[in-house]
């Protein structure tokens, strides 16, 4: 094996492994721009529902501590439970 071909061996590998690694983000940001039959996308879905549960919290002693990781688990947790493959 020649020494180019070597390299495009490992080139191959690294393209492969990059892909791998970054499929499940783009399937999700994917699954976040579809919309559903009355054209709302899953975004703005997930947005309603954390302003819901923000307007919730406001009366009560629960506080969230970090808005962004709030937002990113609660889409997370409604795209794993959405049967996405």
């Amino acid at each position: 094996m020649s020494s180019d071909e070597k390299h495009q061996k490992v080139w191959n590998k690294l393209r492969e492994i990059h892909e791998e690694y970054h499929s499940p983000q783009k399937k999700f940001r994917e699954w976040l721009m579809l919309s559903d039959h009355n054209n709302i996308t899953n975004v703005r879905k997930i947005n309603i529902f954390i302003k819901q549960i923000e307007k919730l919290l406001e009366n009560s002693s629960y506080k969230i501590k970090d808005d962004n990781l709030f937002k990113d688990e609660l889409a997370s947790l409604v795209y794993r439970l959405s049967n996405v493959k």
